[in-house]
């Protein structure tokens, strides 16, 4: 990759910005035109307010997973539970993922999140260039104030 490839691609990052904040908000539901479609998409709570950016290769199954019955697929459902529960992340088998989802009051926080994330509504912006998308998704999540927790390594 060259440098002013780079460049460029930084460069277009407010352009997208703004194609973004031009998407209306759209309900949660997974729609046949967004199979297999490159995004970055910032999930909007329900006073308004952006809580989650991601990126996809496809958009439609992406939204899907979020508000699947699976901690593999719900990854943001689960990590919002276990904050919710004031539960920190852990490698141990007793705090591990499966471990969790056998705890009742845990699968319990774990489906309430996955019906206020059915409840949200998002916004996209169509983005093919993988060099783009993962720029994107940061400078999208540092405009936006969202989390930047999945840009972080243990």
């Amino acid at each position: 990759m060259s440098e002013t490839r780079f460049y460029e691609a930084v460069d277009r990052m407010p352009q997208l910005f703004g194609q973004l904040m031009r998407c209306e908000p759209l309900e949660m539901k997974a729609r046949a035109d967004w199979k297999g479609l490159h995004a970055i998409y910032v999930f909007y709570d329900a006073d308004g307010n952006p809580c989650h950016t991601g990126r996809t290769r496809n958009l439609q199954g992406r939204v899907r997973a979020h508000t699947a019955d699976s901690h593999h697929s719900a990854s943001f459902a689960f990590k919002r539970a276990r904050q919710s529960l004031e539960l920190k992340a852990t490698y141990r088998p007793e705090g591990s993922r499966a471990n969790l989802m056998q705890d009742a009051a845990f699968k319990a926080e774990f489906d309430r999140q996955r019906h206020q994330i059915g409840q949200m509504r998002l916004r996209y912006v169509e983005i093919e260039c993988p060099l783009e998308q993962h720029l994107f998704e940061l400078y999208a999540a540092l405009r936006l104030g969202t989390s930047l927790s999945e840009f972080t390594t243990s």
